[in-house]
Formats: C-alpha cells, structure tokens, sequence
C-alpha cells in the first residue's frame, strides 16, 4: 500500500537515530530536544538498518506472506466451490460457515477486523508523518487520530446505509483500485531518486578510512575551498541490474492498472 511506504521510511529514520545514540555519534543537544538537533545518520547507523530492514523484507515478504496467501489458495481449491470466485467478503464469511466449519468462518471474520484495524493505523501514521514532515502542521494526537478515524468510518457508513451490501463491496473494490493506481505516482520518484549519487550519497566522518567515491567537479572545487575537510563519501544510489528491475516493475504496475482501467471502462471488469 502507498501509505505503508511512508511509514516504513518513518521507522527506518527512528532506527538510524536510535543507532546512533546509543553508539554516541550523535551530535551534542546542549540542552535542547533531540528532535530540533540538526542531524545526519552516520555511516555506520546506515549499514546496521540497511542489514536489520533486509532481513526484516525478506521474512515478512518471502515467508510471512507467501505462507498466508498460500493457505488462502489452498482451502480455497480444496473446500470451496467454483461459485466462491464471485463472491464478497460477505459471501466468503457464509462460504467458510457452511463448507468448512464456524470456526473458520468467525477467524476469517476476526481476520477481517485486524486487517481493517492495522491499516487504519497505518494511514493516521502516514497521515501524521506527511503533516508534520512536508507540512510541517502538528495536532494533538487524539484529535488527529479521532478526525482522521471519522474520516474513514463515516463514508462507509453511508455507503453501507444507502446501498447496502453491494455498495459496499462496490467502493471496497474501488478503494482498492485508487490504492492501486496512487502506488504508480508513489513509487516512480522513489526509483528515480534512489538512482540518483546526487541524492543517495553518505559524507563518511566516523569511517575516515574509507576510499572516497568519484566526486563532481563542483564538489572538488569545494574541496579545494575547504568547505569538505579529508571527508569520505560513500554512494548508495542503486546500481544498473536494481534500476533495470525496478523500471519493469514499475512498468508492470503501469500496464496492469491501464489495463484494469479499460476493462472496468468496458463493463468486463467481473472477468
């Protein structure tokens, strides 16, 4: 999900700076807050997450999730019938009552109910990050997390009031489709400046041994001025085979929500 994206760089910039206090390469405070220090993430507080975040992908990607949607297809083409293809979230909880047993039903249910509940999460923690980082707007939290909720529940309310139960599926699958398609506006600058040294380039000044990377002429001038003292710098942009894969995918994710678009366009979108 687009939002998840924003919290995920949340938690990794908490993680930097956690690192690099407790290694005491943080800079002096004199007084003040943490937070209004100015600061940048050392070499070392960059490598240890770059570490702990790949394992952490790879587990929840490659065996969390892959387990999950795994069983889901596995019950599906065991127990349920050909007719379970069409059906909503409602017909699914009958489905799993009638084929499989009530307590498959009331987990699948309660699933349900932490699954709405973690991205509800979610995005009042996306919500908050863009305000008070790119906004630089702040709000008590309860109030933020309460308006941000009202926001949320009280258009499916409606939707569930007015048109009932088809309505209902029929804006789930739309949100699904909006989601879809913001990750294509998403993820596009990420690639683009994760491949950039301008931007993905670290001033080393706790590893002084490290071989300094090419430089601009800009920079060596700089340097010659004096304003980067025998300062290393490390470039973490993103080399040709990740550029090259993440251009496809991105472009797959282009072309599957083009096509999703025409087809629902065309009324063909059940098929």
């Amino acid at each position: 999900m687009p939002h998840s994206l924003y919290v995920g760089s949340s938690l990794v910039h908490a993680r930097l700076r956690e690192f690099d206090i407790k290694e005491e390469l943080y800079p002096d405070t004199d007084g003040e807050s943490i937070a209004s220090v100015a600061w940048r993430p050392s070499y070392r507080a960059i490598k240890a997450t770059l570490g702990y975040t790949f394992a952490e992908l790879c587990i929840t990607i490659f065996v969390i999730a892959v387990f999950i949607n795994s069983a889901i297809l596995i019950v599906a083409a065991a127990r349920l019938p050909e007719s379970a293809g069409n059906a909503d979230l409602f017909g699914m909880y009958a489905l799993f009552q009638s084929n499989i047993g009530k307590a498959a039903a009331t987990i699948f249910a309660v699933g349900l109910l932490f699954s709405g509940t973690s991205a509800g999460i979610v995005a009042t923690m996306a919500g908050q990050l863009v305000m008070e980082g790119a906004m630089n707007i702040r709000i008590n939290p309860f109030v933020r997390r309460l308006v941000t909720r009202l926001i949320a529940i009280v258009p499916a309310m409606i939707v569930a009031a007015s048109v009932g139960r088809l309505g209902l599926g029929n804006a789930l699958n739309a949100c699904n489709v909006v989601l879809s398609i913001g990750l294509i506006f998403l993820t596009a600058p990420i690639v683009w400046y994760t491949s950039k040294a301008k931007y993905m380039t670290v001033v080393v000044s706790d590893r002084p041994q490290l071989r300094p990377t090419r430089r601009s002429s800009r920079e060596s001038r700089r340097d010659a001025e004096g304003d980067n003292d025998d300062e290393c710098r490390v470039n973490f942009a993103n080399g040709w085979f990740n550029i090259f894969w993440a251009v496809i995918t991105w472009l797959l994710i282009v072309i599957l929500n083009v096509a999703a678009i025409v087809l629902l366009a065309l009324g063909q979108g059940d098929d």
